[in-house]
């Protein structure tokens, strides 16, 4: 997690804070790295994500940075994260101890199940009898999505219906593979709708298909589904890698 100094006030404050600091201070307007000095104007702390290595120090302008998806998507977790639970209003009362305890953390697990686990863990909280950590997990998805989630399960996917759909648009018949595409895309924006409102702005397809109701499914998974459910249609013939509707006799009811 990156630090910052405020130039202004000389207070150390986390990344995910600046933003509530400036707002407090509307002076404050230069943040510098803790660990490497680094200085930001404004709104440009926030692409500070981490610091500069030996080898972009020693290497200079031939330094060729290697993209670290995991830790960018980490990041972005945390960040999400610590804003939740510091903005939620639950949190001011007999949760507030354990969120600061709790966000002191950078590791925290983007899965509820070992976010649970890790917060039992971390907070000394081994019996639980009080549902601590799931009332945290809570917090993270009531803020992150606008409403906690009755369940974590997955919600089953039309797969019938998708294709139907897809089948009558392209004029009753079209290739297997291109079914493929646009089913799985369909099913996409499906579960995009589906999502509890309101809905982060702008939510990726990425963030879509990790939120917990949709069992953090990749569209490889999808399309392996997808492939799965199809030869049980028996609505549908394919043929030579076309796919068109079966005759009304072979159909199921």
């Amino acid at each position: 997690m990156v630090f910052f100094i405020c130039e202004t006030t000389n207070e150390c404050i986390k990344k995910p804070k600046v933003e509530a600091h400036m707002r407090k201070h509307p002076n404050a307007w230069v943040f510098c790295c803790m660990d490497c000095g680094a200085r930001f104007e404004g709104e440009a702390y926030k692409e500070h994500t981490s610091c500069m290595s030996e080898a972009q120090r020693y290497e200079g302008k031939f330094y060729v940075p290697k993209e670290n998806k995991g830790e960018k998507k980490q990041q972005s977790w945390m960040e999400s994260v610590l804003a939740a639970l510091e903005a939620a209003p639950a949190a001011s009362a007999g949760l507030k101890s354990y969120v600061d305890r709790l966000t002191q953390y950078d590791n925290l697990p983007r899965k509820k199940a070992k976010f649970v686990n890790f917060a039992k863990n971390s907070l000394n909280l081994k019996a639980d009898r009080e549902g601590i950590a799931e009332k945290l997990w809570a917090l993270i998805e009531r803020e992150e999505w606008g409403e906690p989630l009755a369940s974590a399960g997955k919600k089953p996917v039309k797969w019938k219906k998708i294709v139907a759909k897809e089948l009558t648009s392209a004029g009753g018949s079209m290739s297997l593979k291109a079914l493929r595409k646009d089913c799985v895309a369909e099913c996409i924006a499906q579960l995009t709708l589906a999502l509890p409102r309101p809905k982060p702005l702008g939510s990726t397809e990425e963030q879509v298909l990790a939120h917990p109701s949709h069992g953090d499914r990749k569209r490889a998974e999808l399309t392996e589904e997808f492939d799965r459910e199809m030869p049980r249609f028996k609505r549908f013939l394919v043929d030579g890698g076309k796919v068109s509707f079966a005759p009304e006799g072979e159909a199921e009811s």
